[in-house]
């Protein structure tokens, strides 16, 4: 019922939510999505639990202290993370009511005790916890996709109301190809499940799906059996 009751007044349990994290860690995470969102810069990070590269001696990796990750990790973090709103089966379908260009992913631990959502868009990222003070079950099937979610994504409406719809900047050494989902190699016209993904360039794959010139042995053995 707390559950039900949450939904009915999205604004207070999304704050509630929110403090509720903090103290789960939920808020440093929301942190780090939110530097992937940004393209792995820092964006003014201020939460004082995390530590930004620039208080970090020595520097990691990036000559701009600011810089968290580079734009390609960003992006191909990112890029996976849509996976869950837009690949068929992905748990977050949910969100793709926001109508605008977003990432994210579901969290439930063992016996439905916590759900998140966590998720982001190139200007905005939210992250979602849902369980209670006094640590027990929401229940069966409370999963982050049916608890979180809904409360991430009224939130994200409202907050995008009046921003333009964008899409995540690609860098200029990310390449995307067709890919079967089977064997991991370059779609084919044989390929029943493609998908089209991100790559650093270099990265791709190379070959190309063969799998209608090859023969197992059990169909090699069928076709002996046969003459």
């Amino acid at each position: 019922q707390d559950v039900f009751n949450a939904k009915a007044n999205i604004r207070n349990v999304a704050t509630n939510a929110l403090v509720d994290a903090a103290l789960k860690g939920t808020i440093n995470l929301a942190n780090v999505t939110k530097a992937t969102a940004s393209g792995g810069g820092d964006q003014q990070l201020t939460n004082g639990d995390l530590p930004t590269a620039k208080y970090k001696t020595p520097h990691l990796y990036f000559e701009d202290p600011e810089q968290l990750i580079s734009p390609e990790t960003a992006y191909l973090i990112t890029s996976i993370l849509r996976g869950v709103i837009y690949d068929e089966g992905g748990t977050a379908g949910r969100a793709r009511a926001l109508n605008r260009p977003a990432a994210g992913k579901t969290g439930t631990t063992n016996g439905f005790f916590d759900t998140w959502f966590i998720g982001f868009t190139p200007q905005i990222s939210t992250a979602v916890w849902v369980g209670f003070d006094q640590e027990r079950t929401l229940g069966a099937g409370e999963a982050g996709a049916k608890t979180a979610l809904p409360i991430w994504l009224e939130f994200m409406k409202f907050a995008h109301k009046s921003l333009p719809v964008i899409d995540f900047p690609k860098p200029e050494n990310i390449v995307f190809a067709n890919i079967d989902n089977q064997t991991g190699k370059l779609a084919s016209s044989t390929s029943t499940k493609i998908v089209h993904q991100a790559f650093l360039r270099g990265t791709e794959p190379k070959t190309l799906n063969d799998s209608s010139n090859s023969k197992s042995d059990a169909d090699l053995i069928k076709e002996d059996l046969s003459e």
